[in-house]
């Protein structure tokens, strides 16, 4: 594994997954993913304040606060796309891979 890529909601799940794998293997890359309008994604790119711009269907993901556990995350890079891409690349991999993954609190 190269790089694990997720989407961020209060940041728990990579904060914890960032940990262990940076653990694990020497140089693995944590990405962020998020919907355009992401308030977080001015954060982790630049460091500077959080910043929201426009809106997404992806309610929760790309929240505007930075909680416990993302301040812990070892983030090394974020990405942001459009809600439709997102839309038709959970639908792909369902269809083509048979993931489906759900995290629920």
């Amino acid at each position: 594994m190269d790089a694990f890529v997720c989407s961020v909601g209060t940041g728990g799940t990579i904060a914890g997954v960032s940990k262990y794998l940076k653990q694990q293997r020497e140089g693995i890359q944590l990405v962020r993913l998020d919907c355009i309008g992401s308030a977080l994604y001015n954060f982790i790119t630049t460091g500077e304040a959080i910043m929201s711009e426009g809106t997404s269907i992806t309610e929760g993901i790309g929240n505007s606060r930075i909680t416990a556990n993302l301040a812990g995350a070892r983030i090394d890079w974020a990405l942001q796309v459009t809600d439709q891409d997102i839309v038709t690349m959970v639908y792909q991999l369902l269809r083509e891979k048979g993931w489906l993954a759900v995290d629920t609190v």
